[in-house]
Protein backbone atom coordinates (compact mmCIF):
# COMPACT_ATOMS: atom_id res chain seq x y z
CA UNK A 1 0.00 0.00 0.00
CA UNK A 2 1.08 3.77 -0.70
CA UNK A 3 -0.02 7.06 -0.39
CA UNK A 4 0.05 10.34 -2.22
CA UNK A 5 -0.96 13.43 -1.57
CA UNK A 6 -4.26 14.23 -3.25
CA UNK A 7 -3.13 16.94 -6.06
CA UNK A 8 -5.25 18.75 -9.24
CA UNK A 9 -3.15 16.12 -11.40
CA UNK A 10 -5.65 13.41 -9.57
CA UNK A 11 -8.87 15.35 -9.63
CA UNK A 12 -10.28 14.00 -12.03
CA UNK A 13 -9.56 10.82 -11.00
CA UNK A 14 -10.99 11.62 -7.52
CA UNK A 15 -13.88 12.85 -8.96
CA UNK A 16 -14.99 10.35 -11.01
CA UNK A 17 -14.78 7.46 -8.52
CA UNK A 18 -16.44 10.34 -6.04
CA UNK A 19 -19.45 10.56 -8.42
CA UNK A 20 -19.52 6.53 -9.32
CA UNK A 21 -19.66 5.76 -5.16
CA UNK A 22 -21.81 8.18 -4.56
CA UNK A 23 -24.63 8.22 -7.11
CA UNK A 24 -24.72 4.22 -7.72
CA UNK A 25 -24.48 3.00 -3.90
CA UNK A 26 -25.93 5.84 -2.08
CA UNK A 27 -28.61 7.39 -4.60
CA UNK A 28 -26.70 10.84 -4.87
CA UNK A 29 -27.42 13.68 -7.63
CA UNK A 30 -23.43 14.36 -7.29
CA UNK A 31 -21.78 16.10 -10.61
CA UNK A 32 -18.55 16.79 -11.70
CA UNK A 33 -18.91 20.70 -10.98
CA UNK A 34 -20.19 20.20 -7.37
CA UNK A 35 -17.66 16.99 -6.50
CA UNK A 36 -14.99 19.87 -8.01
CA UNK A 37 -16.12 22.08 -5.62
CA UNK A 38 -16.64 19.97 -2.60
CA UNK A 39 -13.14 18.44 -2.81
CA UNK A 40 -11.45 21.24 -3.70
CA UNK A 41 -12.58 22.98 -0.89
CA UNK A 42 -11.05 20.49 1.73
CA UNK A 43 -8.08 20.55 -0.65
CA UNK A 44 -7.24 23.96 -0.15
CA UNK A 45 -8.16 24.49 3.65
CA UNK A 46 -5.26 25.50 5.56
CA UNK A 47 -3.56 21.98 7.24
CA UNK A 48 -5.44 20.11 5.26
CA UNK A 49 -4.72 16.22 4.64
CA UNK A 50 -5.66 14.67 1.72
CA UNK A 51 -4.40 11.57 0.04
CA UNK A 52 -5.10 9.07 -2.16
CA UNK A 53 -4.83 5.35 -1.38
CA UNK A 54 -2.79 2.85 -4.31
CA UNK A 55 -2.17 -0.99 -4.13
CA UNK A 56 0.79 -1.16 -6.13
CA UNK A 57 0.03 0.98 -9.15
CA UNK A 58 -3.57 1.14 -9.12
CA UNK A 59 -5.69 3.68 -6.65
CA UNK A 60 -8.21 2.31 -4.40
CA UNK A 61 -9.51 5.02 -2.44
CA UNK A 62 -9.50 8.51 -1.02
CA UNK A 63 -9.51 10.89 2.43
CA UNK A 64 -9.70 14.63 3.12
CA UNK A 65 -9.45 15.79 6.48
CA UNK A 66 -7.42 18.49 8.17
CA UNK A 67 -6.22 19.46 11.39
CA UNK A 68 -7.85 21.44 14.07
CA UNK A 69 -5.79 23.38 16.72
CA UNK A 70 -7.97 23.62 20.54
CA UNK A 71 -6.38 25.45 23.44
CA UNK A 72 -4.64 22.20 24.94
CA UNK A 73 -4.10 19.86 21.46
CA UNK A 74 -4.30 19.06 18.09
CA UNK A 75 -6.62 16.77 16.66
CA UNK A 76 -7.11 15.67 13.13
CA UNK A 77 -10.75 15.44 11.89
CA UNK A 78 -11.80 12.90 9.03
CA UNK A 79 -14.01 14.71 6.93
CA UNK A 80 -14.26 12.13 4.14
CA UNK A 81 -12.62 8.68 3.50
CA UNK A 82 -13.81 6.41 0.12
CA UNK A 83 -12.89 3.40 -0.60
CA UNK A 84 -13.83 2.79 -4.53
CA UNK A 85 -16.90 0.99 -5.02
CA UNK A 86 -14.90 -2.16 -6.66
CA UNK A 87 -12.35 -2.21 -4.09
CA UNK A 88 -14.79 -2.40 -0.79
CA UNK A 89 -14.71 -5.08 1.56
CA UNK A 90 -11.00 -5.62 0.86
CA UNK A 91 -9.63 -4.26 3.78
CA UNK A 92 -8.32 -0.73 2.28
CA UNK A 93 -10.72 0.93 4.48
CA UNK A 94 -8.41 0.19 8.02
CA UNK A 95 -5.41 -0.18 6.45
CA UNK A 96 -6.03 3.32 5.22
CA UNK A 97 -7.03 4.85 8.94
CA UNK A 98 -4.45 2.60 10.44
CA UNK A 99 -1.67 4.48 8.29
CA UNK A 100 -3.92 8.45 8.79
CA UNK A 101 -4.15 7.61 12.60
CA UNK A 102 0.12 6.42 12.78
CA UNK A 103 0.75 10.05 10.25
CA UNK A 104 -1.43 12.30 12.62
CA UNK A 105 0.77 10.99 15.56
CA UNK A 106 3.86 11.65 14.41
CA UNK A 107 2.47 14.86 13.01
CA UNK A 108 1.81 16.41 16.66
CA UNK A 109 -2.37 15.15 16.85
CA UNK A 110 -3.40 13.72 19.59
CA UNK A 111 -6.88 12.70 18.85
CA UNK A 112 -8.72 12.07 15.19
CA UNK A 113 -12.39 13.04 15.18
CA UNK A 114 -14.95 11.68 12.48
CA UNK A 115 -18.61 11.55 11.76
CA UNK A 116 -20.40 8.58 10.70
CA UNK A 117 -23.41 7.09 8.76
CA UNK A 118 -25.48 6.21 11.80
CA UNK A 119 -25.37 2.82 10.05
CA UNK A 120 -24.52 -1.04 11.51
CA UNK A 121 -21.97 -1.16 8.96
CA UNK A 122 -20.58 1.56 9.65
CA UNK A 123 -20.13 1.85 13.31
CA UNK A 124 -18.89 -1.90 13.10
CA UNK A 125 -16.06 -0.69 10.98
CA UNK A 126 -14.80 2.28 13.06
CA UNK A 127 -15.44 0.37 16.28
CA UNK A 128 -13.17 -2.26 14.86
CA UNK A 129 -10.30 0.62 14.85
CA UNK A 130 -10.98 1.71 18.26
CA UNK A 131 -13.30 4.28 17.89
CA UNK A 132 -16.05 5.27 20.47
CA UNK A 133 -19.48 7.24 20.23
CA UNK A 134 -18.41 10.72 21.72
CA UNK A 135 -21.06 10.94 24.50
CA UNK A 136 -20.34 14.98 24.79
CA UNK A 137 -21.03 16.31 21.31
CA UNK A 138 -24.21 15.88 19.48
CA UNK A 139 -24.72 17.13 15.54
CA UNK A 140 -26.75 19.78 15.32
CA UNK A 141 -28.40 21.09 12.42
CA UNK A 142 -31.51 23.42 10.92
CA UNK A 143 -32.95 22.96 7.38
CA UNK A 144 -32.75 26.76 5.78
CA UNK A 145 -36.11 28.07 4.23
Amino acid sequence: MNYKKLTKNLLDLVIKEYIDYYNDLEDGIWTYDLSYKRISQIMTMEDSLCLVQYDEDRPVGFLMAYYMTYDDLVGLFIEEILIFKDQQRKGYGKAFMTYVQELAKKEGASMVELISVNDQAHLEFYRSLGYYKADNLVLMGKDLE
